[in-house]
This record gives structure tokens, C-alpha cells and sequence, in this order.
């Protein structure tokens, strides 16, 4: 019983206090870190802090020293942006107050964020950065395609549905609209329109939701899944 609790007290030292000689290795230039993402295919944690954020300072004493932390910032290409110095990528991701983290996929896309250091935040961020995707690679010759011609198709495709796979549904929404406007076949539009449909479903867009089936009962009346849209419409 000793031993056990002997190991029970090992553990929590190591996941919950500062251990000394490591650290996350931040970047600080936003250039930099996006080349080393793309050709990693690791994503991006962005850290926005200030001098003068007593939170920010609070969270590199407490928060950015764990040894869990410290293990599962491996997984990114990690900035520190100073939010004074970087006001232009302070507004491309809509931050106003800090501290404030930013999740996104080697592209800078985002994928989550955290504002705050509050009661649970270190929990509340531990749970986030743990549910990144690890490696995008899978989509680093779809984006490539996208960069020479920006409205390929198949890249598109592969990205949505990449993303939507991986439960981000507000990313896989904008790649599927791009895709939309292109698409003139129909029998993938069909399954475009049910995608986003159901992405907006899955974040709580509840109007968007009813705009999309609402356009897609018009487009395809004959559609065999006109029941089940039906259905969904009727409780929204």
C-alpha cells in the first residue's frame, strides 16, 4: 500500500510541477514557425502574451512549465507572439484580450483557442492541445495543389473532409462552401449540401443549418435522403 502511494505521489509531482532543464522551445517569428509546420506537418500553438499581462506571467510560472505540458508542446510548432509587437496576426485571429492561445493546423488555420487563466483553465487547455491532430501531412500535397491552383476540386474535397472527420466542423464548413460555389456536378452537390448541412448541425448554427437543407429540398426533390432532412428540419 505504501509502494502504491509512494507511486501515486511520483506521478502527480511529475504531471503537475515544474521540472527543471526542459521547456517548450517557443519561436517567436510567425514566418518561421509556419515553413517549419508545413514541412513537419506538425500544427501551430500560438501564445499571445504582453509584458504587462499579469495572467500571462501567472501561466508561465504555473502552466507553461509542466512537465506534461512541456511534453505535449512536442506535438506543435509553438509561438510566443507579443501581442504589442504583432498586431497584425493579433487581428487575423481575432484577439483582443489575452492571455489567449490559438490551436491551428500547419497551414495557420485555426482549430481551437483559449482565452483566460481561470479556476480551470489548465485543464481546460491541457484537454484542448490534446485534441489536435498530431501530423496534417495527410493533406500537405492537397494544400500544395491548392497554392498553384486555388480552386482544384479533389484538394478541396480531401481538405473538408479531412477536417470533418476530426470533428472540426467550423474549418470543414468553409472548405465545403468554397467547394459549393464551384461544384456543378450534381450528385456531388447533393453530398456537399449534406455535409455542411450537418456540420452547421454539429456546431449548433441552427439558421445556417435550415438555409443549407432549405436549399438543398429545392435543388434535389427527389433525393432519398429528403426524408431524413425532412426530419431534421422539422426539429430546429
Amino acid at each position: 500500500m505504501k509502494a502504491v502511494f509512494l507511486s501515486f505521489l511520483t506521478a502527480l509531482f511529475i504531471f503537475n510541477f515544474p521540472v527543471s532543464g526542459q521547456q517548450i522551445s517557443w519561436l517567436k517569428d510567425f514566418n518561421q514557425a509556419s515553413k517549419i509546420a508545413v514541412e513537419s506537418g506538425k500544427p501551430m500553438l500560438l501564445d499571445f502574451t504582453a509584458v504587462w499581462c499579469k495572467p500571462c506571467r501567472e501561466m508561465e510560472k504555473d502552466f507553461w512549465t509542466r512537465a506534461d505540458v512541456i511534453e505535449l508542446s512536442k506535438n506543435f510548432v509553438c509561438v510566443k507572439a507579443d501581442l504589442n509587437e504583432n498586431p497584425k496576426l493579433a487581428n487575423k485571429y481575432g484577439v483582443e484580450s489575452l492571455p489567449n492561445m490559438i490551436m491551428t493546423d500547419s497551414w495557420g488555420f485555426g482549430l481551437d483557442f483559449h482565452r483566460g487563466f481561470g479556476l480551470k483553465a489548465k485543464e481546460e487547455i491541457t484537454e484542448k492541445l490534446r485534441g489536435v491532430p498530431k501530423d496534417f501531412s495527410e493533406i500537405k500535397e492537397a494544400h500544395n495543389l491548392l497554392a498553384s491552383s486555388k480552386n482544384n476540386l479533389k484538394a478541396l474535397s480531401e481538405i473538408a473532409d479531412f477536417y470533418q472527420s476530426r470533428k472540426f466542423y467550423y474549418l470543414s464548413s468553409e472548405f465545403y462552401n468554397r467547394i459549393l460555389k464551384l461544384e456543378k456536378v450534381a450528385a456531388r452537390r447533393e453530398i456537399l449540401m449534406l455535409n455542411l448541412g450537418y456540420n452547421y448541425l454539429n456546431v449548433g448554427w441552427n439558421e445556417e443549418a435550415k438555409n443549407i437543407f432549405k436549399r438543398f429540398k429545392k435543388e434535389f426533390p427527389n433525393s432519398p435522403q429528403l426524408e431524413k432532412v425532412n426530419r431534421d428540419l422539422a426539429n430546429l
